[in-house]
């Protein structure tokens, strides 16, 4: 069982992440936490010597590229654990806002469904790795490679996706207050402020292993392999952004339209808060978690492409 309890049922993913390898602290007994890392040790150094011969036969260079991912991926879990637990675990002020255990349910579907759908992948892979001719080996390392690193990829998408759900129900709460009401308490202001700086410190947990993890960076600039999660967690973010945007907004018309003065102050360190702490995950500081430079970028790159093609069309 977990030490905290999560926002929604995420042990499924934890589970089958363990099962691959990546250490999650997800047992509270101290016999079974050494168990997983032993077994996480085990696993990664078994993985190795079959690659190493698998290597040996088949220079490819995805498998170079999923194997160093694999490695940093299993090698920083072993020493960071912490982190998703505490990102998904229950924030009693936030998550008992109106409507969003509701859209927490949709999320832990979306979970299952991206569960099952990686699932499907790999029963397909094998499948036409069988015809393809390979060997029991190849397809075992091949597809236990992508299945681990897809499973790292939906549980990133899955922060991103809680992040948006919690900041979108503390701007409909924030949105739906009046704060010239009498019956509502003088310190309303006050706890937006404190559930605000709570997400925040809550996306601290597991900007780092985010950051460091090459899920992105590998798996984006050099593999060239799908990059739907990605591509989600971009979009996420920028949902996010547009309800921070909205809320200051909001913020800035209650402002002017609040009569208590202590309430106005509140109101304007809200909005001081909103502004010099944004929801942004940055990468050696570009904001590159946006769907906006990627599609400047890909389009970019299309125009680039078209315009080559023609110029060698003359010579």
């Amino acid at each position: 069982m977990m030490r905290k309890k999560p926002v929604f049922n995420i042990k499924p993913v934890f589970i089958i992440q363990l099962i691959h390898g990546f250490d999650i602290n997800i047992q509270t007994s101290r016999k079974a936490r050494i168990f997983s890392k032993i077994y996480s040790i085990i696993l990664s150094l078994f993985i190795a010597i079959l690659s190493d011969y698998l290597i040996k036969m088949i220079d490819c260079f995805y498998l170079y590229v999923d194997l160093i991912e694999y490695f940093l991926t299993a090698l920083y879990f072993l020493f960071t654990n912490d982190g998703y637990l505490k990102y998904f675990s229950y924030i009693p002020t936030i998550d008992n806002l109106p409507g969003i255990k509701k859209q927490l349910r949709k999320l832990e579907i979306f979970s299952i469904c991206c569960l099952l759908a990686t699932f499907a992948t790999k029963i397909l892979l094998i499948t036409s790795s069988c015809i393809g001719g390979w060997t029991c080996l190849q397809i075992y390392i091949g597809n236990f490679l992508l299945s681990a690193l897809e499973v790292c990829k939906i549980n990133m998408t899955l922060c991103f996706g809680l992040l948006y759900l919690r900041t979108r129900a503390i701007k409909k709460a924030f949105c739906e207050t009046d704060f010239n009401d009498s019956q509502v308490k003088r310190s309303a202001v006050i706890s937006f402020i404190q559930m605000y700086e709570t997400l925040v410190d809550s996306l601290g947990n597991v900007q780092g292993p985010i950051k460091l993890l090459p899920d992105i960076i590998l798996w984006f600039v050099i593999s060239g392999q799908p990059v739907l999660y990605f591509i989600l967690m971009a979009i996420a973010l920028d949902l996010t952004d547009d309800d921070l945007k909205d809320m200051k907004i909001v913020c800035m018309e209650k402002i002017i339209q609040c009569k208590n003065e202590r309430d106005r102050s509140s109101l304007q360190q809200l909005l001081l808060l909103l502004q010099h702490r944004p929801l942004r995950f940055t990468i050696c500081r570009i904001n590159i978690l946006h769907i906006r430079p990627i599609l400047s970028f890909t389009s970019f790159c299309i125009i680039n492409i078209i315009a080559v093609l023609q110029i060698k069309r003359f010579y």
